[in-house]
């Protein structure tokens, strides 16, 4: 019986220490409705102070200085992973194969040059190679760095895949990406 009286005088003790140093748990997400409150300085500031790593997913969204931030964390060593939603361009709603966004230093479209003049060069895992019309190529402001955006090919073979980016007669270095399903 000793025992039983022993838990009870501890259970007795601790359950109103807990409930007076009870404190609520803080969210780690944030939801923000941009039509009541600024969404964006607070986005900013959280990806300008990461230094362990970015893993950024997106719907539809367009920033701007939000994509400079990007590349300066990215520039200063931090691991950066972005995930896209391919079908949420207004621009493209029957898109059923995924686009990628890649950041190219240094290429310049001239005065009425067309956007499909960039070719991004994939070489899939059984080295098969696909030459991919660029959907679009932006400037990212205040950097040397455009914004190439492709679809990726209907039968990529899954695996590592070698991309360069071609244009003016001139190809980047390469770059690798992995394909899952």
């Amino acid at each position: 019986m000793i025992p039983r009286i022993s838990f009870l005088r501890t259970f007795v003790l601790i359950i109103p220490f807990i409930l007076v140093n009870w404190q609520p748990a803080t969210a780690q997400e944030w939801l923000c409705d941009p039509a009541f409150e600024d969404c964006y300085t607070p986005l900013l500031n959280a990806v300008q102070a990461e230094t362990v790593g970015i893993d950024i997913a997106l719907y539809w969204i367009e920033l701007g200085g939000l994509a400079n931030v990007i590349i300066s964390r990215h520039q200063a060593g931090v691991p950066v992973r972005i995930t896209v939603e391919p079908r949420a361009s207004l621009k493209f709603p029957l898109n059923q194969n995924t686009k990628l966004m890649v950041f190219v230093k240094n290429l310049q479209l001239m005065e009425g040059e067309p956007v499909y003049s960039v070719v991004v060069n994939l070489r899939d895992a059984n080295n098969k190679t696909y030459d991919v019309l660029a959907e679009s190529v932006r400037p990212v402001p205040n950097t040397d760095f455009v914004q190439v955006i492709f679809r990726l090919p209907n039968n990529l073979a899954v695996g590592t895949c070698t991309v360069k980016v071609k244009a003016h007669g001139q190809i980047t270095n390469a770059g690798t990406m992995r394909i899952r399903i």
